[in-house]
């Protein structure tokens, strides 16, 4: 009998132990776990209320509908979601939480007070940034980029996680046929790509970093461009790290991190993929491969 596994991301509790767990395998990440734990933290009373972030818990008969609409049309369920939906207080108050949360523990931290500034005066509108983040409105955040100084990767960051509780819940709830059949190269859940996948039982699963949603893809495939051609797709191997892999395509330069489970020698906890294998991404910029969209 095939073994059934779990495919959804650990509840916020789960996390934060995970995260205590892998500051022991991993200190030489210390500082970034150290970090990622307190932003779970912080997450933590949305993540355990009923809510998740939104106005309304959602039911079972709305979930299924944006489940079905997600299949049948292959798109994620994130592109049927209105920002109406989600409690403008809440991602406000997380998302100045968050930011003097960066201004104490990141380097360079006190560029943000400008922008700390405007969330506590509420001079930022956090229905524009939540449609920003569901439309993939990336010009939005480079206009808040410009105002404050601020790097618009960091900006997006303080937002989007405000809404993962949210979208963590449904990737526990997706049904395992949903992802089994899913065979796209972006998340069902979110919409996000990931640079990051796990080889289990001979299947390569894109590994969702943001909603932890675990989703089957083509081993020949580029996630990036969607070529399939066996003589430009090629693979980087590492003898001393058996466990790690690079896959790229020669026709866009981009590359992925591939996770062997089978042979790991230090247990990678979901949701810790891209921050536990740092080193791989500095070794595909040493053979000159990139992350750059096409």
């Amino acid at each position: 009998m095939e073994e059934v596994i779990d495919l959804s991301r650990s509840t916020i509790e789960e996390q934060i132990r995970e995260v205590d767990s892998a500051a022991e395998d991993y200190p030489e990440h210390l500082n970034l776990l150290t970090l990622h734990k307190a932003i779970l933290e912080i997450l933590m009373p949305i993540a355990k209320s009923p809510k998740k972030g939104a106005r309304e818990a959602l039911s079972g008969e709305a979930f299924n509908n944006l489940q079905e609409k997600a299949a049948a049309s292959k798109k994620p369920i994130s592109s049927f979601l209105y920002s109406s939906i989600f409690d403008e207080d809440t991602v406000l108050s997380i998302a100045r939480d968050i930011t003097q949360c960066l201004m104490r523990r990141r380097p360079g931290g006190e560029a943000l007070e400008g922008f700390l500034k405007a969330l506590e005066k509420e001079e930022i509108n956090a229905r524009d940034a939540i449609e920003a983040i569901l439309e993939e409105d990336a010009a939005w955040f480079q206009h808040l980029s410009e105002r404050f100084g601020v790097e618009s990767s960091l900006l997006l960051f303080i937002f989007d996680t405000t809404l993962r509780p949210f979208f963590e819940e449904i990737a526990r709830k997706v049904e395992s046929v949903f992802i089994e059949t899913w065979w796209e190269p972006f998340c069902p859940v979110c919409g996000r790509t990931s640079n990051v996948a796990r080889i289990r039982q001979r299947k390569r699963y894109m590994t969702c970093t943001y909603c932890g949603a675990e989703y089957l893809v083509d081993l020949f495939l580029c996630v990036n461009c969607g070529n399939k051609d066996p003589y430009t797709l090629g693979f980087i191997t590492f003898e001393e790290h058996p466990e790690y892999e690079l896959n790229y395509c020669e026709k866009c330069d981009h590359y992925i991190k591939i996770v062997y489970e089978e042979r790991l020698r230090r247990r990678i906890p979901k949701g810790l993929e891209g921050l536990l294998t740092q080193e791989l991404d500095i070794l595909a910029e040493e053979n000159k491969l990139s992350l750059s969209r096409t």
